[in-house]
């Protein structure tokens, strides 16, 4: 065998490790990212539970549950918002009320009182809901709360959240001046309840004052 011949074995070999050396490696990171996302879905599904047994159970009316569905879809659908599978809840609790729930998971989740729904006048307000939870969801809010150790949104996140929704409810083709009717309507409900606001937490009429200034740049 000549020299020249068992040099290129050599080098055929060594190329033949490396390879296989790299694609353990790319399993092994494949398998921790897969790892990892699992565990992220696991955590998010035993929180969504909790969340539903904390208010009440999982609201079966099925043309509400409908409507939500199908606003959501026309959000996230006319916004490309793919990075999530955001499922929308409705809640049997009868407070006028709406959240969400979103970490490193996929999966994320957008919770309506069946209180809440009652309130509201039409779908452009309902869609507001949404939009509003939704572009907390989209601009990371839930994550920078874990972060900061918060139980709840600032004001600057919240601020932010309304600008967020009404570029969300224009491009979903929605009336942006509804989002002002339901909260002037809800300032009203909340004085009448004698509604306590939370600390760092901004008022309907300074919410009012942001979305305005918004619809009025649109």
């Amino acid at each position: 065998m000549t020299t020249l011949f068992k040099t290129l074995i050599f080098i055929l070999l060594s190329l033949a490790l490396t390879a296989c050396s790299q694609t353990n490696a790319l399993n092994k990171l494949s398998l921790t990212a897969e790892y990892k996302t699992i565990v992220h879905d696991n955590v998010m599904k035993a929180a969504h539970q909790k969340h539903i047994a904390d208010n009440g159970g999982q609201d079966g009316h099925y043309s509400i549950n409908n409507r939500l569905k199908n606003l959501t879809k026309k959000i996230i659908k006319a916004n490309g918002l793919t990075d999530k599978n955001i499922e929308v809840i409705l809640l049997k609790s009868t407070s006028v009320n709406a959240y969400s729930l979103s970490s490193k998971s996929h999966l994320a989740y957008v919770y309506v009182t069946r209180g809440l729904v009652e309130f509201i006048a039409n779908d452009d307000q309902l869609a507001a809901v949404l939009a509003h939870e939704i572009a907390h969801i989209a601009l990371g809010h839930h994550l920078k709360r874990q972060a900061s150790s918060g139980n709840q949104f600032n004001q600057s996140q919240e601020l932010e959240a309304d600008q967020h929704s009404i570029k969300l409810l224009k491009k979903s083709n929605f009336k942006l001046a509804e989002t002002i009717k339901l909260l002037e309507r809800l300032d009203i409900f909340q004085a009448e309840q004698k509604f306590l606001n939370q600390a760092d937490y901004p008022t309907n009429k300074k919410r009012i004052e942001n979305l305005s200034d918004v619809i009025a740049g649109i």
